[in-house]
This record gives C-alpha cells, sequence and structure tokens, in this order.
C-alpha cells in the first residue's frame, strides 16, 4: 500500500507562476497607469506580498528576516513615511525612526511623529522596492506579516473611561487592565462577564502597563506628566510616581506577572 502526500511546489512552477504574475501586472498598468498596489493585488487576485514577491529581480529585492538590524538601518535614512495598512484601515505618519527600544519579539519606534508598537512574531517577509511613483522614483522597504483575512465582527461594547487606549493582562487568566488616557483611570475587566469590576486612579494619562509578579502592584506611563505611576491593586491607591522623560510610552520588566 503506498499513500500520497501533498508537496510543496517545485522551483520551477514557481518561477512561473512569478513570471505569470509579473506580465498580468505589466499589462494591468497599461491598462490603468497609476494604481496602487493593493487595488492591483486585488484585482489579480493575489495578495500585496506577492504582487511585490514577483518584482524580484525586476526592481525588488527580498531582505533577510532580521528585523532588529533592518529596523536600526532605517534611522539614518532621516525622515520618511511610515505607512500600515490593511483592507480595513490605512495608518500614515511623517517623521524618523528615532527611539527603537526592542525586547524580544515586542518593541517601540517612538520618533516624535511616528509613534509605533510593533510585534515582530507577526513579521514574515521584507523587500526593500525601487518603482516609479506619481512624483518620480519612489524608494520603499515593505514587510508583511502572516495574518489571515477575516472581517471582523462585533461582540458589543464595555464602557469603561474616556480615551480607552491600551490592555494589559492582569495574569490570573480572568482579567485584564485597560487605561483610559482621558479620564486618568485604568479599568480592570473581568474576561467572562466583559464588564468593569473595578477601577483605580492614576494620574498624568495613562498609557501602557506592566503588572509585577505576584500581580499586586500596576505600573503605568503618566504620557501627559512625565512619570511612571505605581498602582497598589489591593488598596487602589498611586503608591508612588517616578520623574522620567517627556511622552513615556512603553513599560516592560523581567520580573512580571503572567502575560494571560
Amino acid at each position: 500500500m503506498s499513500t500520497a502526500t501533498p508537496s510543496s511546489p517545485s522551483p520551477a512552477s514557481t518561477v512561473n507562476r512569478a513570471l505569470e504574475l509579473r506580465r498580468a501586472l505589466e499589462q494591468h498598468k497599461q491598462r490603468q497607469p497609476g494604481g496602487r498596489s493593493r487595488d492591483i493585488a486585488a484585482a489579480l487576485g493575489v495578495s500585496e506580498g506577492e504582487l511585490v514577491a514577483c518584482q524580484c529581480a525586476e526592481g525588488a529585492l527580498r531582505l533577510r528576516p532580521d528585523w532588529p538590524a533592518l529596523l536600526a538601518a532605517l534611522e539614518p535614512a532621516g525622515t520618511v513615511m511610515a505607512l500600515t495598512r490593511n483592507e480595513h484601515a490605512v495608518i500614515e505618519s511623517v517623521g524618523r525612526y528615532d527611539g527603537l527600544s526592542l525586547q524580544g519579539h515586542m518593541g517601540v519606534v517612538h520618533g516624535g511623529t511616528i509613534d509605533l508598537r510593533l510585534f515582530l512574531h507577526a513579521w514574515k517577509h521584507a523587500f526593500a522596492l525601487a518603482e516609479e511613483g506619481r512624483d518620480g522614483p519612489r524608494h520603499s522597504v515593505q514587510i508583511f506579516d502572516v495574518s489571515y483575512v477575516k472581517v471582523p465582527r462585533s461582540l458589543g461594547f464595555i464602557r469603561t473611561g474616556a480615551g480607552a487606549h491600551a490592555f494589559r493582562a492582569a495574569g490570573d487568566g480572568k482579567h485584564v487592565f485597560l487605561s483610559n488616557r482621558v479620564a486618568n483611570t485604568i479599568s480592570k475587566i473581568d474576561l467572562e462577564s466583559l464588564k468593569v469590576v473595578d477601577t483605580y486612579s492614576a494620574p498624568g494619562g495613562p498609557d501602557c502597563m506592566e503588572v509585577l509578579a505576584g500581580g499586586r502592584y500596576l505600573l503605568a506611563t503618566a504620557r501627559w506628566a512625565k512619570k511612571l505611576v505605581v498602582v497598589d491593586t489591593q488598596t487602589r491607591q498611586v503608591v508612588r510616581e517616578v520623574s522620567v522623560g517627556k511622552s513615556p510610552h512603553g513599560v516592560w520588566t523581567l520580573d512580571h506577572s503572567p502575560r494571560n
């Protein structure tokens, strides 16, 4: 008895598919010059990443997925546009890739107008691309993740406080904390009932949070007050404020409670 198992596409078939897609891309550009890459990919029935990959050796260069080195290399580029998009939203900002901070598969870029949270575990492919834009040659570095397409479905709304911003798991598998930057509070949400079960005062625009081992003390960056705030979740009081730099954002520690 013999069994057949699915096999990966052969190198020849992969090359042929890339050549066919490249020809289709050129034909589309001739018919509809100046189209956006996402719209072109949708018209050709492929992902935007496939569209870029088919241009390797013809304007595109595949880069090694060494994310720390790649991000560090963006800083000398000076002022650039950072663009993140999917089928639901587009976020654009112009500035510098300064203030890079990485820890494991997470990181932040805080270069003034470019303010990013990075989740590197989802990043998969990277390309350097040179192409003709509406105003002349355009050069870009494009990174694609491995997310799947799924239309989001709203299950309901949880009323917390004004300026709801960031989540942090409490570490007990039952609750999460949510910072409310405008209300200057932090909400504790029960994951089973999806209701707010407690609220803590956190002055200065609480932003990102961390929970220390044991789960009692909650750290929060006070974005507008240039401080790190420590909240005792048992007494529900702010027990310490540490002055830091302008617009503090992310906070991590090795001595943290479980992230679940």
